[in-house]
């Protein structure tokens, strides 16, 4: 299995605001975790062969680490990065960018996730981690 995860949502902020809280790490920790009631610890150096390390707590006091590094970036419209935590490695995950007036259609693409439970949590995680984000914005 190789299918590519696709989640998409239409975000109540331009494209700036939403690449701002894509990019900036103090943002990021409001936001960047994948159940109701975490939170997260997040380093980040936002360029072209730059690395993130994001934490994410449950309440219980687990943390689980993800890493990547950044491979493109195109302010306001897309930023492409590998994705490694316990369940992936060296996966990638496209995330782009398309205004529409006031807000923006973001679209997250997470490619060469192979295990069919792997798909189906990755899934769960990144539609709670965007739906945080649009409470953020």
């Amino acid at each position: 299995m190789n299918q590519e995860l696709i989640v998409q949502r239409t975000l109540k902020a331009d494209s700036a605001r939403v690449f701002e809280a894509l990019s900036d790490a103090k943002i990021m920790t409001q936001w960047f975790f994948a159940h109701p009631g975490w939170s997260a610890n997040i380093e980040n150096k936002f360029e072209v062969g730059g690395s993130f390390a994001i934490n994410m707590k449950s309440p219980e006091g687990e943390v689980y680490p993800h890493t990547g590094e950044y491979r493109e970036i195109v302010p306001n419209e897309k930023i492409v990065f590998t994705w490694n935590s316990l369940a992936v490695k060296d996966t990638l995950v496209t995330i782009s960018l398309k205004s529409l007036e006031d807000q923006t259609e973001l679209t997250l693409k997470h490619e060469f996730i192979t295990d069919p439970d792997t798909f189906a949590s990755h899934k769960e995680g990144w539609g709670c981690v965007l739906s945080n984000l649009d409470d953020t914005l």
